[in-house]
C-alpha cells in the first residue's frame, strides 16, 4: 500500500517484500470510509437526472430513411405517397437533401443516397 511504501523512506529499509502493517491498513480503511461518506453527502446534493425520450423522426426524416441507395423520380413520389407527403413537399425535401449533402444526383430523374453504403 501507499502508506508502507512510504514507511520505507522513514525507516530507511528497503527490502524485496513489505508487509502493510495493521497501523496502516487500518489508517487506509478509515480513510476509505470517510471518502465514501462525503461522496455520498455529494451525491445526494446532485440534482434529480430526468429521463429524456428519444423524439420520433419527423416526415422528412422518415423520407430520407427510407429512400434506397438507388433511385428514380418516380420512386421517390411513390415513397412520399405512401408516407402521406405531397408530391411538391417531396420535391422539395429532395432539393434540400442535395443542397445538404445526403443525395446526389446522378443524371435526370436518377439519386443515389449518400448516407447508405452500396450492398
Amino acid at each position: 500500500m501507499i502508506l508502507t511504501a512510504l514507511r520505507i523512506l522513514e525507516n530507511g529499509k528497503l527490502a524485496k517484500v513489505h508487509q502493510c502493517s495493521a497501523l496502516d491498513f487500518n489508517i487506509t480503511l478509515r480513510i476509505t470510509e470517510t471518502l465514501l461518506e462525503h461522496t455520498e453527502a455529494v451525491f445526494l446534493y446532485l440534482p434529480e437526472r430526468k429521463p429524456i425520450l428519444p423524439r420520433q423522426k419527423t416526415h422528412k426524416e422518415l423520407f430520407l430513411d427510407q429512400l434506397p441507395v438507388e433511385f428514380t423520380t418516380k420512386v421517390f413520389k411513390d415513397m412520399a405517397q405512401v408516407l402521406d407527403i405531397s408530391s411538391k413537399s417531396a420535391e422539395r425535401y429532395i432539393k434540400e437533401f442535395i443542397e445538404k449533402g445526403y443525395l446526389q444526383r446522378s443524371a435526370q430523374g436518377q439519386y443515389r443516397h449518400i448516407l447508405k453504403k452500396t450492398r
